[in-house]
Parts: C-alpha cells; structure tokens; sequence
C-alpha cells in the first residue's frame, strides 16, 4: 500500500531530536514553533522531488541555536563544533543530533515509534481502515479485531472501535487477539497536543559568553554551558514569567586551538607517574604558559578571536539585537576570568617582551 506523507494536518505531526540509532526513549519533541517549520519544509522536499526547484536553506531550530537538515535527517549546533549525540550520552542535547518524524506514537510515553514502522502502519490505517471504521455500525456489541499487520516491531492490531495496539513478538500478540484485546501498547495517530506556530522563545535581550579555565581537555565548556543554560532557564521562567526577554549563553573555547609548546612538553615528559604528569601538563601547565610574555600574547590573541567570531556571527543571525540595546556580559572562570580581564582592559606583557614576540612573527 502506498504512504502518503501528508495524510495528517503539519499542526498533529510533531518532530523529535535525539541519539542516533533505534532508541526513540530518548527523543524530545520540538516546539510547537519548530515542529511546523520542520513539517513545512519536509513538505517541500517531497514536493521538490517531483519538479525542478531547488530545496531551500535549512531550517534554524531550538532557539536559533541549531540548524536542521531535513534530507540528511541531522540536527547540527550553529555555534560550536560537535560530534554525533549518541545513546549513551550523558546530558548530550547540545551534541549533533538526528531527526524523527512523529506521527505515530505510544500513548503511555508519547514518544513516536520508528519511521519505518510508523509509514507501514499508517499506509494500511490510510488505504484500509478508515474506510472500514465508516462502515461500522455503533453499536454496544463486544470490540473485535478489524484487521491486523504483522512489522519488524511485532503485530498491530486494529480494533473496530478506532483503537490501535501494538504486540512486541507472536506469543502475546496470539494471547491477547483471543482473551484480552485490549492489551498491548496502545498507538495513537498524532501527537497528544496540537503544534502552535506561536510556541516560541521571546528575542535574545542578553547574551553572555561563557568562558573556560583550566584543564579544559579534561571537560567541556560546550557542556558546561548548556547546563548552565539550563539552570539560567528555570531559574528566569521561576522568578520572572514570560516577559518577552531571553538570555542566550554561547561557549567560548579559546584553548583547543592553541599548539604552544605542547609537542616540546610530551617530548619531555617521564614516563615515571604518567597520568598524574599528563594531569599536571593539561591543567595546572596552563598557569604557566600565561606567565609567559610570549604564550600569554597567543592566549589573548585566541581568546579575542573566539570572542569577537561567535559575536559577528551571532549579529549576523540576529540584526534586531544591537538595534534593541541587547547587553552582553561575560561568565568566566579560574584563568579564563584572567585572560578575559586582560584583553578587556589592554593588558600586556612587558614592552621587550612585546617587541621579541612581534620580532619573531615578522621573521
């Protein structure tokens, strides 16, 4: 039987994000905003097949802080680099992650079934069983299995009274088509609310750059600052309301660019107490490389490049922003709040430092 994508209105089909694999319990919806720009544009892409016309650009998601790519099924981060969220990832909304279309979805979790499933479902629910539930007379005679379908997920089975449930292998699936019926994972054809294309966050009005210390190859700012984010988030909508502000957090990683004198250390390094000595070269080596005229100028340097890099691009993605006397601050912690004082304020190493640093780059 063939699917027919646009059976349900785009405001009962909700779009998920989530880890790569089958492991849809992990999965969260998007906004009701979201969801009908993605359902929008998946339109289009199944339209596009049919013509000449170019698919569009992606689609900006979760807060302008992501893009979607409805052909590749990906969830990227706008901002910062990632790699692919995965089902074990721990607190990991802030990774790559992949898309799901929901249109079928069990009603104990409200979490869509697999794709491939759902659209073998929905093709016969389309073709079959809606004509026969028309058909059916209402009456208080005992609810009966209209028809069943045999996936990879086990057996559905459509009931003359509307209802759809879903059994995991055969066994069950014969036990309860003879005694219990109703029993199962009961499914549901769209989602428990309706999309609303006015479900969504207010204009940034505050933007503040969080910025690591050190050890930063044994963390993540990236992390770091989604829970930051997070915490920012309860505490505002707990105190404040909906008040038409937001205060967006963007991470500032200035130390994973920089090489320094890092190939020199290892080269030095005793084998003696390793990983306490790699402990002490990822972390505490950080102090000393500012102390040094000439890194010091480099950490500056990389620390005003990320800085003035996530800024341009994010005014470029929000021109209202400066216009609305947007603030911004600065979050910083351990030598991140050293080196952000310093580049705030025109520090710099000594004047024959700063000629032999200049010197050697003219070289």
């Amino acid at each position: 039987m063939t699917f027919n994508p646009f059976s349900l209105p785009p405001e009962n089909v909700r779009w998920f994000f989530g880890p790569a694999g089958l492991d849809t319990s992990k999965y969260e919806p998007f906004r009701g905003y979201d969801s009908i720009r993605l359902e929008t544009k998946f339109r289009e892409s199944v339209i596009q097949q049919f013509s000449d016309e170019s698919l569009a650009e992606l689609v900006v998601v979760r807060d302008d802080l992501f893009e979607a790519n409805i052909t590749e099924g990906t969830c990227l981060p706008i901002y910062w680099e990632s790699e692919r969220m995965t089902v074990t990832s721990d607190s990991s909304t802030w990774m790559k992650s992949v898309l799901i279309r929901g249109t079928w979805f069990r009603t104990e979790t409200w979490q869509p079934i697999p794709e491939k499933l759902s659209k073998a479902i929905d093709a016969i629910y389309c073709n079959d069983i809606l004509n026969k539930l028309s058909q059916v007379a209402s009456t208080n005679k005992k609810v009966q299995i209209m028809q069943s379908l045999q996936v990879d997920g086990g057996f559905v089975r459509f009931m003359d009274d509307g209802k759809v449930f879903l059994d995991k292998n055969a066994t069950l699936y014969y036990f309860r088509s003879k005694f219990t019926l109703k029993n199962g994972i009961q499914l549901s054809r769209g989602y428990k609310e309706v999309a609303n294309i006015e479900d969504k966050s207010p204009d940034i009005s505050h933007l503040v750059f969080v910025v690591h210390g050190i050890g930063q190859t044994f963390g993540s700012i990236k992390s770091d600052n989604w829970k930051i984010r997070n915490v920012s988030a309860n505490c505002f909508a707990k105190n404040f309301g909906s008040n038409g502000q937001r205060t967006e957090f963007l991470p500032v990683e200035w130390r994973t660019s920089l090489e320094l004198d890092e190939s020199v250390i290892h080269s030095v390094t005793l084998a003696h107490c390793h990983p306490f000595r790699v402990l002490l070269n990822s972390s505490a080596l950080d102090i000393l490389y500012y102390t040094s005229p000439v890194h010091r100028m480099e950490i500056m340097r990389a620390f005003y490049h990320e800085v003035t890099r996530l800024y341009s691009m994010f005014c470029s993605r929000n021109p209202y922003f400066e216009g609305n006397g947007g603030k911004v601050s600065i979050l910083a912690h351990s030598l991140g709040a050293v080196v952000a004082f310093d580049v705030l304020t025109g520090s710099t190493p000594s004047s024959s430092a700063t000629t032999y640093f200049q010197s050697i780059h003219t070289h």
